[in-house]
């Protein structure tokens, strides 16, 4: 169970992802302004970049910070970044964020750190694969 403070910055990884959906560039964007409206951010822009031979890489502005996103498309990876400035976020929110993002790239596993911004109590999330967590409490 991975401990969320109050301003999370998740950090997630993505393994044993579909090669076309990592090299998806629309479809990675798509994926990420539906992770932003599940955890109720407001988005304010984004720029998303299709490297050659593959890969993709972008970063979604949302008032209360960022979603970013990498892939390796060679090696079945994507590195995930969710910074959330948002005391009043939900774990089940974020949870069903991660889960849609993951069920786009058809991930076979994930995993998450949360990286405590600001000093704050922390609430669990439930059902997660984390492997640490830094917050304190």
């Amino acid at each position: 169970m991975l401990l969320m403070p109050p301003k999370p910055h998740l950090v997630i990884d993505f393994y044993g992802c579909d090669a076309a959906r990592l090299n998806d560039l629309e479809g990675l964007k798509a994926a990420l302004y539906e992770a932003a409206r599940t955890i109720g951010a407001s988005t304010i822009g984004d720029l998303f970049h299709q490297f050659s031979p593959h890969g993709v890489t972008g970063v979604l502005v949302i008032a209360e910070s960022h979603l970013s996103v990498h892939t390796w498309v060679e090696e079945g990876y994507a590195a995930i970044d969710m910074f959330m400035c948002n005391s009043n976020l939900s774990s089940e929110r974020v949870e069903a964020a991660v889960a849609r993002i993951g069920a786009f790239l058809r991930a076979e596993r994930s995993t998450i750190s949360a990286i405590q911004r600001g000093a704050a109590a922390c609430t669990r999330l439930s059902g997660s694969s984390a492997t640490a967590s830094t917050c304190t409490g």
